[in-house]
């Protein structure tokens, strides 16, 4: 998938509005809220993370957080067999790479390397630690600072403002680009995906950040986490060990 890199694009062409967090360039209309600070987060898991802004586009289904050296962008593509993708992106402007990459449906989910390569494969990602199945390609030996940013559980955070719709499944509705304090809901807004998921899309987006580790797939306990957004999220709370589903070769 191809990174939408509004922001950078933005920053190095000067193409992007200052004031009113409403970018116009020939990728179409997007809304930037400014931040320049740092947030803490003690749920699900402790984080602290410093952002400059995030870039939503509801047309294309993304939505871009960015730090100084790294970025964080979650899409939906509609026409994949793993329609959710967050990926982690390392470095600053005009070097920036692909660290990890997070792929899921409504039950499955994999973890893809900077090459592309597959790494984890983990069935029924949303169930406890007896129902969870897991497949490792080789050592995965994932970068942990791309890691430690995705577990800050961004899209399910709504200190950050208003949640883009295209998240919580909706294909119309949003923030007016051009009054980026606005915001419109559609009274029966369809769905981009046909989710049979036992959690919800942001909640998919949580559990495949925070249970994603350097060289395995191990949830916390998320009994105490649930947001307005995200949902109710068991994690694994009772038995410690996943049942085993084998090696890919």
């Amino acid at each position: 998938m191809k990174r939408h890199l509004l922001f950078w694009i933005c920053a190095a062409a000067g193409a992007c509005a200052a004031d009113d967090g409403v970018t116009h360039n020939r990728f179409g209309v997007a809304v930037v809220d400014h931040y320049d600070r740092t947030f803490i987060f003690a749920q699900p898991m402790p984080c602290k993370i410093f952002l400059r802004q995030r870039v939503t586009d509801e047309d294309a289904r993304t939505v871009e957080y960015d730090g100084d050296d790294f970025a964080l962008l979650y899409s939906i593509a509609a026409n994949r067999p793993y329609p959710l993708v967050a990926q982690a992106f390392r470095g600053g402007i005009g070097a920036a790479k692909l660290a990890v990459q997070i792929e899921a449906n409504d039950h499955d989910l994999r973890v893809l390397g900077p090459d592309g390569d597959v790494r984890i494969v983990v069935h029924d990602y949303a169930g406890d630690a007896a129902a969870t199945g897991i497949e490792l390609s080789g050592p995965p030996n994932l970068d942990l600072a791309a890691i430690a940013h995705l577990a800050c559980a961004l899209p399910a955070r709504t200190e950050l403002g208003p949640v883009p719709q295209f998240l919580l499944n909706r294909s119309t509705g949003g923030r007016d680009p051009m009054n980026p304090d606005v915001s419109h809901q559609s009274t029966s807004p369809q769905p981009i995906l046909d989710w049979k998921g036992t959690v919800t899309l942001i909640g998919a987006y949580v559990l495949g950040g925070v249970c994603l580790r350097e060289s395995n797939w191990a949830c916390p306990c998320l009994n105490d986490f649930a947001t307005d957004v995200s949902g109710s999220l068991r994690g694994w709370c009772s038995s410690p060990f996943p049942k085993p589903a084998g090696r890919q070769q």
